[in-house]
């Protein structure tokens, strides 16, 4: 109890502190210099050439499942795209069996998410490009 006492009246002789009249002032001054001597540079998350990459992959995309719709499951194929030029191509669809079945569980709601998405990017990619002009 009693060094519960002493501080106490160590703590109550302490002289109150007070920052000097310009110490505001000093301090925007150092924030200043620091701003001046190294400003921020903006530097994208993803550079236009990842956007590109971004952009093209999602198309190359789109259109491998355009194409691979007429080879859903339950769905007649009209065999326009299995014999272009009298060459049989169904050996190519084999490695795409897997994905076609997922993708015919997909709901709408999804395909159509992953269009919205693609087209945002091209508009926003052709949008910046303007911008810069």
């Amino acid at each position: 109890m009693k060094t519960k006492d002493n501080l106490r009246t160590f703590l109550k002789e302490l002289p109150i502190e007070a920052p000097s009249e310009n110490f505001t002032r000093l301090v925007m001054e150092r924030v200043r210099l620091e701003a001046v001597k190294s400003p921020l540079v903006y530097t994208p998350l993803i550079s236009s050439k990842g956007w590109w990459k971004i952009i093209s992959g999602s198309i190359v995309l789109l259109l491998v499942m355009l194409l691979l719709y007429e080879f859903f499951p339950g769905k007649e194929s009209s065999g326009v795209i299995l014999s272009i030029s009298s060459l049989d191509l169904s050996f190519m669809l084999k490695p795409f069996e897997a994905l076609t079945k997922f993708l015919s569980n997909l709901p709408l709601t999804y395909v159509a998410v992953a269009i919205s998405v693609c087209l945002l990017l091209v508009v926003d990619q052709l949008y910046g490009r303007l911008a810069k002009l």
